[in-house]
């Protein structure tokens, strides 16, 4: 699995190398940048009660897309780094993402190079996405949980999956997003089949000067599975 990875991951970087000797550079984009948020909120679970810095890397070719996002707690305690691949036909978006925690306290304690379905401490998800074009911005996520990390205390594979649908509009300068999300059965998310996420985000940009604006979001998400609500603050740069 773990040789696999490494070559999935080498034959695209070789192949965006060759396309950027063979063709135009501009076939080949980059995108980085950061956001800052007051908690880190995770459809509906709370990972960190401290303030995270999330950084992310994305290089895309064609409808290939291949990145790389983390999330780290201003505290210290709490370590995500995940990697990602996607491709998209349309309004269609397929993925596959290596979620991958570590322990600030005891860095030895995983081993980001273990890929034993018993004592990995990777998660792979395969994605699904869909945005309706026209008149109604309409999105929906499927998600699940197919290999790693996801086990019940008798260490079989629980394939937790996620649904989520989403409605995006405008109120004056503010960009909307409401969204509900949920699990269809007992897994990483909740007990049993629940809705554990009920969100509705604001965002607009705030002028720093002529050439630069920085993005400022809140959020309001409630988990009703949990009975669990927050209210979150986020920067983008």
């Amino acid at each position: 699995m773990k040789k696999l990875k490494l070559l999935v991951l080498l034959l695209f970087v070789v192949s965006i190398c060759y396309s950027q000797q063979n063709k135009d550079s501009s076939d080949v984009s980059a995108n980085m940048g950061a956001d800052l948020v007051s908690r880190y909120v995770w459809r509906g679970l709370s990972l960190s009660a401290s303030p995270n810095i999330q950084p992310y890397l994305e290089f895309s070719y064609n409808n290939f897309a291949i990145g790389a996002w983390g999330s780290y707690a201003t505290s210290g305690n709490f370590a995500e780094a995940d990697l990602y691949m996607s491709y998209s036909v349309k309004s269609l978006t397929i993925g596959v993402t290596d979620y991958y925690t570590e322990d600030e306290l005891d860095l030895s304690r995983f081993d980001h190079f273990n890929w034993k379905s018993n004592s990995t401490n990777h998660a792979v998800e395969a994605s699904l996405d869909y945005s309706l074009n026209g008149k109604i911005p309409l999105s929906f996520k499927a998600a699940a949980i197919v290999y790693g990390n996801d086990r019940d205390i008798k260490g079989h594979q629980m394939y937790s999956a996620y649904l989520e649908l989403s409605y995006s509009f405008n109120i004056r300068t503010y960009q909307m997003r409401l969204a509900l999300g949920g699990t269809p059965y007992k897994g990483l998310y909740a007990e049993e089949a629940s809705i554990v996420h009920i969100g509705l985000s604001a965002t607009r940009t705030i002028k720093i000067s002529d050439h630069y604006e920085i993005p400022l979001s809140v959020s309001l998400i409630s988990n009703p599975s949990s009975e669990d609500v927050f209210l979150l603050l986020a920067f983008s740069f």
